[in-house]
């Protein structure tokens, strides 16, 4: 599975490493290490559908989305 992470104030998809995260200023630490943590369990969270609905504010800290940019962000999964 690849993993498409979509800013859609730029419309750019982001890096998937923590290399390139750390690139961006404005990344906080939390978002970097909790999207690599979402990378590492994507095969355990892909099991009962392809796509996840990120709606509760834990999921929103887990996939890395920072409640000052607002809700700005799309997440799904792709087939490579």
């Amino acid at each position: 599975m690849t993993i498409l992470k979509y800013q859609c104030r730029t419309g750019r998809p982001l890096p998937l490493t923590r290399d390139g995260l750390a690139k961006i200023l404005e990344r906080s630490p939390l978002e970097i290490l909790s999207f690599e943590a979402w990378k590492r369990n994507c095969a355990h969270m892909c099991i009962e559908a392809p796509s996840v609905q990120v709606t509760r504010s834990t999921e929103k800290m887990f996939f890395g989305q920072q409640f000052r940019e607002g809700t700005g962000y799309d997440f799904c999964l792709m087939n490579k």
